[in-house]
């Protein structure tokens, strides 16, 4: 397997690619996505078309397009092709 350089808003720079490790989603990532967007009623969450089911190997790729700080946390935001 191909080691990548950790992703961290210090290291990735504005334009830069990124490619991460592969990760095999758990119910308790699942669990954690609901808690950080507040979304734990079926009836209220966003509809996703093919949803990461637990047990799926996953990796995330894309390029940052932006950089910045708002009332001291750090962002990035990112785009894929």
């Amino acid at each position: 397997m191909v080691e990548f350089k950790k992703l961290t808003y210090e290291v990735l720079q504005v334009g830069e690619e990124f490619t991460s490790n592969d990760h095999v989603v758990t119910p308790e990532d699942i669990e954690a996505y609901a808690f950080a967007v507040d979304d734990h009623h079926a009836w209220l969450e966003f509809e996703f078309l093919e949803p990461i089911r637990p047990g799926v190997r996953v990796r995330s790729y894309g390029r940052v397009v932006d950089k910045y700080e708002r009332r001291g946390k750090p962002y990035m935001v990112t785009e894929r092709d």
